[in-house]
């Protein structure tokens, strides 16, 4: 690993560019730092400013290989299997962005650029993959846990050294509380923010009441306390919480599990996340008891971040 980046940094291996600014949000650990709603805020915030912008992802836990079109901006073009969780939520979020999913990030670059010619380029998970030059490096963190325990996979959850945090840009804490530890060490801007649930919608979108009801909620997220948190803060009262792996890939078996778990604790409903709301809506159907948390970001510091992004508002 080690290698690898010094054979990027000495020039040794080929970093690729192309005719457009990327920007990269990416992580130095595994599990849930806030990468998808990250994502979200930055290209909404670069639509604001009439810039032209597209997504390229990975993909993961998706079942296509290659380079895939999640949407074109207007129109869906793949299911949440072939797009992968994540892609497949920000396309159903965001309007006028193209949303591309390829493992090989330059070919999916190349291709972007080709067929939409966009100002600017959202790179999802990026900070590993160094074969594309990226404009700029965010890096997100979950503030209950920034480095887990300090050490690498497999002892620790970095996918590489915390040194490496001195290739970020600018680094952005997810979660409600100010550890001011890496702020200080690496001394990069930072902005903070918080997940606010805002609304509980059921499968038309509108908003419902969770006023003297209570709920079993499931979510398969890398940071279920964190959730289980803004949802108190919202005033949902649990009748269990129900906690699968990160990116899971829900079954029948699961769906009848979170049911019987419904009437078992007498809820009035049962609650999830969009991401995984994504993932089990096909199998919802006529049932009316089924509803999905909308979650917005509270940032702070705003104006490091927007000090940051000037040189690309031109």
């Amino acid at each position: 690993m080690q290698l690898r980046n010094f054979c990027y940094d000495k020039q040794i291996l080929r970093v690729h560019r192309v005719d457009c600014p990327i920007i990269s949000i990416g992580n130095i650990s595994v599990g849930g730092t806030g990468k998808t709603p990250a994502v979200l805020y930055l290209a909404a915030y670069f639509q604001r400013l009439n810039r032209k912008v597209a997504i390229i992802s990975r993909g993961y836990g998706r079942k296509s290989k290659g380079l895939q079109v999640v949407t074109d901006g207007k129109s869906l073009l793949c299911d949440v299997e072939q797009a992968g969780d994540e892609p497949y939520m920000l396309a159903t979020k965001l309007q006028n962005v193209p949303i591309i999913v390829d493992k090989d990030r330059v070919r999916g670059a190349v291709f972007v650029l080709r067929q939409f010619s966009p100002d600017i380029i959202l790179l999802d998970d990026g900070f590993q993959h160094r074969r594309l030059f990226r404009d700029l490096d965010i890096i997100t963190l979950n503030l209950d846990s920034p480095l887990g325990n300090g050490f690498v996979l497999p002892v620790g959850p970095l996918r590489e050294f915390k040194i490496n945090l001195e290739r970020a840009s600018l680094l952005w804490f997810n979660g409600n509380k100010k550890d001011q530890t890496i702020v200080l060490k690496f001394k990069k801007p930072v902005i903070y923010a918080e997940y606010v649930i805002t609304d509980i919608l059921d499968k038309s979108g509108r908003s419902i009441s969770v006023t003297d009801k209570k709920f079993v909620v499931f979510c398969g997220i890398g940071t279920p306390l964190n959730y289980k948190r803004s949802l108190s803060k919202f005033g949902i009262r649990l009748a269990e919480f129900m906690v699968f792996n990160d990116h899971h890939r829900y079954t029948i078996r699961d769906i009848q599990a979170i049911k019987s778990a419904t009437i078992y604790r007498k809820a009035d409903g049962i609650i999830t996340t969009e991401k995984d709301w994504v993932k089990v809506v096909s199998f919802v159907k006529d049932e009316h008891f089924w509803y999905y948390s909308n979650v917005n970001l509270k940032l702070e510091n705003l104006g490091e971040m927007d000090d940051i992004l000037a040189n690309f508002q031109a």
